[in-house]
């Protein structure tokens, strides 16, 4: 993906991206969106939001709709219209793909599951893995307490924090 001139940035735009990499520009229905290496800058009223790509939990492109959605690690739900999406519906999955170091179900003895996940924050190479533990289908919060899902994150941090020190 060709690196965006920032000159052609409006300059509020342009503040909030800094010295940053833009990856890609497009237009949705609220104003200019912004695909950095390690964040999406987007319109949110007045102002402008910024979302890690470490910090989405799930989300995709509703072609019908021409909306891109996403849920992030707190459970707020985004959507996006976008008028021209250019590349920035690849860059989305790519860039949240490229922030996932491990992703791992749990099936729980009380039924259920859970995921472990574990990601890297792209604005910082030094910063720890961030771990997770997220509710499977037909399973609640109170189940994530299952000794099973904490010997599985233990096991799981033993792995990956010491091997990703590497690096």
């Amino acid at each position: 993906m060709a690196l965006f001139s920032k000159r052609k940035l409006p300059a509020e735009l342009a503040a909030i991206v800094g010295h940053r990499r833009v990856l890609t520009v497009v237009e949705s229905s609220g104003g200019l969106v912004a695909g950095l290496a390690d964040a999406l800058v987007y319109p949110s009223g007045t102002d402008w939001a910024q979302q890690p790509w470490h910090k989405i939990r799930k989300g995709g492109w509703d072609v019908t709709s021409s909306t891109l959605s996403w849920t992030d690690t707190s459970g707020s739900l985004v959507e996006l219209v976008l008028v021209k999406p250019g590349r920035l519906t690849d860059l989305f999955k790519e860039r949240v793909m490229s922030t996932i170091v491990v992703n791992q179900s749990v099936v729980l003895p009380s039924g259920g599951s859970a995921l472990i996940t574990a990601r890297r924050d792209l604005a910082d190479a030094k910063a720890p893995l961030i771990w997770q533990v997220f509710p499977g289908e037909a399973t609640d919060e109170t189940q994530l307490d299952d000794p099973a899902v904490a010997s599985e994150l233990a096991r799981l941090r033993a792995q990956y924090d010491s091997a990703t020190k590497i690096w």
